[in-house]
């Protein structure tokens, strides 16, 4: 920097082509967070699944009720319903955040309130921050 406080000019120069090279590299970074986000809601559907199966286990071994297994499939499913939907909706915000589309648009095109998309995006950050930490 310069003594009278403006930034050098090889510095203004090459600004656009840094901060332009810059963006594919970090769209590849978040929509590989994005994955590691779908694969650990997976994990976690998983482990749901083997902990209501013991549950089911241990209520066989002491009484068996035909209606709270049917319970208990309706309510994995339920879970496993809400996580995908999630998964789905924030990979689509991912896509259009990175075309400058403005959460409002968002939320209209997704039929969501503004706020969960807001919700969303800092929850992307978050793990963006993760992963650079």
């Amino acid at each position: 920097m310069s003594t009278n406080g403006q930034l050098s000019g090889w510095i203004v120069v090459t600004k656009p082509y840094l901060l332009a090279s810059s963006l594919p590299v970090l769209v590849l970074f978040l929509s590989e967070l994005l994955s590691d986000d779908r694969q650990h809601a997976n994990d976690m559907a998983e482990r749901e699944t083997k902990r209501a199966t013991k549950q089911v286990t241990n209520a066989e071994k002491v009484t068996f009720v035909t209606g709270d297994l049917s319970k208990l499939d309706k309510a994995n499913d339920n879970k496993l319903s809400k996580l995908s939907k999630l998964a789905e909706r924030r990979d689509k915000v991912l896509s259009l955040v990175t075309d400058g589309v403005t959460p409002e648009t968002i939320a209209r095109q997704l039929e969501v309130s503004p706020r969960t998309i807001k919700r969303d995006i800092l929850a992307l950050n978050g793990q963006l921050k993760k992963e650079i930490a």
